[in-house]
This record gives structure tokens, sequence and C-alpha cells, in this order.
């Protein structure tokens, strides 16, 4: 966190009013899952959020990952959105639009494994896994429906439970995948 956010935080201001520390919390953000994970992770994370896809795609020109780059102005129609921003990558890509369009592995492939795992950045068993506890897919309960009666019953469970542990997963539709 930045010195200026900090105070920000510190005395309740709303982040909104200082958008040039959000531009850049945002940006440190991303940076930190591009080193960490890489740009399919950040596309991952971040892809319902137009903006830092903006800048994702301004960070991937900055290392000479044009492909990379190119696959996310035409996936998410970033040009056209206004969403790069530097002058450089916009002349570029305005004149080179020759570049192949990647699809992410991480959605490509599907496996009831740790993305990592799946696409091969981790070695299996890097990452605690259901298999570690005997579990499998079919102990999955999905839950999409407060009115189920697996709701219902997982509610029971979690509120007479000692130790809880809740795997998350953003479902992403067609429409995002495919814009």
């Amino acid at each position: 966190m930045t010195y200026s956010s900090r105070i920000i935080r510190k005395y309740h201001c709303d982040i909104k009013e200082y958008p040039e520390v959000l531009e850049r919390m945002k940006k440190k953000a991303l940076r930190y899952v591009f080193w960490e994970k890489g740009w399919e992770s950040c596309e991952e994370r971040f892809c319902l959020y137009d903006e830092i896809l903006g800048y994702l795609v301004e960070e991937l020109f900055h290392k000479k990952k044009y492909p990379e780059a190119w696959s996310l102005i035409q996936k998410y129609n970033l040009l056209q959105k206004g969403m790069v921003t530097k002058k450089e990558a916009l002349e570029f890509f305005e004149k080179n639009q020759s570049f192949p369009i990647l699809m992410n592995p991480i959605w490509e492939k599907d496996s009831f494994n740790p993305i990592e795992e799946n696409i091969g950045s981790e070695k299996p068993g890097h990452y605690i896994n259901l298999r570690d506890f005997g579990l499998n897919q079919e102990n999955v309960f999905y839950i999409d429906d407060i009115e189920s009666k697996e709701y219902q019953m997982a509610k029971f469970e979690l509120e007479n439970s000692q130790i809880v542990i809740i795997f998350c997963i953003l479902y992403k539709s067609q429409h995002y995948l495919n814009r």
C-alpha cells in the first residue's frame, strides 16, 4: 500500500475522491499479479475490469509481448473503448494488427484442480487439494440457489462446524469470454 493510500484509509476518506491514487493502486495490484502469475492470471482476475485490462495491455506492450497484448485488445475491444491510453501503444497497435489472437490456457483447460496445476505452471501437489482430504469432485456441492436443499444442508453444516474451508469460484458468462 502506498503512503497516500494509507493516509486515505486512516482518515476514512473516499478513495474515489483521489483518482490518481486509485489508478496507482490498480496498477500496483496488476503488476503484482503479472509478475507472480503471468498475463493469463491477470486476464482471469481482471476480466470484468476494462480499465485494468488496458493497463495490462500497456504493461505487455512495454515488455514487447505484442501477441498477448493484441489478444486482450481484440477479446475485450479495448481500443474502441479507449482503455489503452499510452500514445506509443496506441500508435503501434493501430498500425500493426496482424498478430495472432492467443487463447488463455486457464480457460482452455477444465479440470478439478488448482488452476496453476492445470496449466502446468506448478507441479501437481503444490497446492492443498481436495484429494489430500480423501475427497473428489462428487463430494462438492454447487450452490446457486439459496432456496435449494443443498444450500440448507450447507448452512446447517457450516453453522455447526468448528473449522470451515471455502473454495470460491468466479464463473464467467459466455458474454465475457467471447466479447
